[in-house]
């Protein structure tokens, strides 16, 4: 591919152009610094997959690394838009991405997330429910939202809300593996497997623990709802 500097296109003006795998993810704590803003650090592992321009000392399928310092104010509303389309890009890639880029898109948002949860949540939870989106790349999602949306206690409406969603999986095939609320561990007549065989950085036997005990107080929740409704007299 040409290298033209002068392009008003980003790819023929860039002087490098290849594309990776993502292997690995991992960062620092949200800390505040001196600056009064919090900062993380994260690392993260790639393989080159192909160099289309420009030279590098790597070939094909040599591992490379890179490491960002991040520092985020929160309420930032560039900040936040840049998160709201990153997680409009996942949307867009629900059906290649896999749970190490959900964690990426996660380690983007949460620093937004507080101030910015009335945009981010709809969108966040459009890809959970996605038939299409890959397992690892939901199991990701949710594992970052559940803390979040609990956070105030399950039965607040946005804990309840996610409830739902998270039981409204249990319709669908393609989520199977990733829940299995139904009680349902491994048993070859269920015609299901177990989460935490599914295979490595897909989904954990913790987390369908924590996605059972969400239901369970979503069902307490909706009982005692019931209960407390006057009953009607009929005459």
């Amino acid at each position: 591919m040409p290298h033209e500097p002068q392009s008003a296109a980003e790819l023929l003006a860039a002087s490098h152009l290849s594309t990776v795998e993502l292997t690995a993810l991992a960062a620092t704590a949200w800390a505040k610094g001196p600056d009064g803003l919090e900062h993380r650090r994260q690392t993260m592992d790639f393989r080159l997959l192909e160099r289309f321009k420009g030279d590098l000392d790597v070939k094909a399928g040599d591992p490379l690394a890179a490491e960002q310092v991040f520092a985020a104010s929160h309420g930032d509303p560039a900040r936040l838009d840049a998160a709201v389309t990153l997680v409009g890009s996942a949307y867009a890639e629900r059906a290649r991405v896999r749970g190490l880029f959900g964690q990426f898109v996660w380690a983007r948002v949460e620093p937004e997330y507080a101030t910015g949860e009335d945009r981010l949540y709809p969108l966040l939870i459009k890809i959970v429910a996605a038939k299409d989106a890959t397992v690892d790349l939901r199991q990701s999602l949710i594992d970052g939202l559940c803390p979040k949306v609990t956070e105030n206690g399950a039965a607040n409406a946005r804990a309840v809300d996610f409830a739902h969603v998270l039981l409204g999986l249990l319709l669908q095939p393609e989520a199977a593996p990733l829940m299995d609320i139904s009680g349902a561990r491994g048993d070859p007549r269920s015609g299901r497997a177990r989460r935490d065989e599914i295979g490595p950085g897909q989904v954990s036997l913790a987390a369908r623990e924590r996605d059972r005990g969400l239901a369970r107080q979503l069902v307490g929740v909706q009982a005692a709802s019931r209960a407390r409704r006057p009953r009607r007299t009929e005459r």
